[in-house]
């Protein structure tokens, strides 16, 4: 992949990151939402055009984003975190953060490939990193936490291990080209 593509997935990352807390936060979902699903396609031509997408980018991107959707839906179902949504998206997990587990899942396979090729560095990354992420959006309101901040913990235990065995199955799908 050339290194100005990898610019442009890491900007688009950050810009839909942007895009969503923008709009969520003004109440401005459809546009958030239009623009956040432009930027996902964006990203997703530029991966097809380097020939990238192959059945094992699909299935580690699927990978991820059930990893990322099981856990907050379980933790949405416990009211543990209640996410901003508008009124028409029915989600249990709203729509956006579906865009952005996609998006951080593109990443992760785009720009760190050798983050789930090291499984302890994976680990040790998702599991700050996740929690991290979460304790961001609950500071400029794009969620609220039902309880104590030590339940960004659960995240972050979590991610150790879903990372690691994500890493894993990865190693084994590609093993068997």
């Amino acid at each position: 992949m050339k290194y100005w593509h990898k610019l442009v997935h890491f900007i688009f990352y950050y810009v839909t990151w942007l895009s969503v807390v923008i709009s969520i936060n003004q109440d401005y979902y459809i546009t958030g939402y239009a623009t956040t699903t432009l930027f996902i396609c964006v990203q997703l031509l530029i991966a097809y055009y380097d020939r990238l997408i192959d059945h094992f980018f699909i299935a580690t991107v699927s990978l991820i984003m059930a990893a990322a959707l099981t856990i907050d839906t379980i933790m949405v179902l416990q009211d543990i975190i209640i996410f901003k949504a508008p009124r028409f998206d029915h989600l249990i997990v709203p729509y956006w953060m579906w865009v952005l587990w996609f998006s951080f899942a593109i990443n992760v396979l785009l720009i760190y490939p050798w983050l789930l090729k090291n499984h302890l560095a994976a680990s040790i990354s998702l599991g700050f990193g996740v929690p991290f992420g979460y304790w961001l959006g609950l500071n400029i309101n794009l969620a609220e936490l039902n309880g104590p901040l030590w339940l960004l913990a659960i995240w972050g235990i979590y991610w150790c291990g879903a990372s690691y065995l994500i890493g894993y199955t990865r190693d084994i799908m590609t093993s068997h080209r």
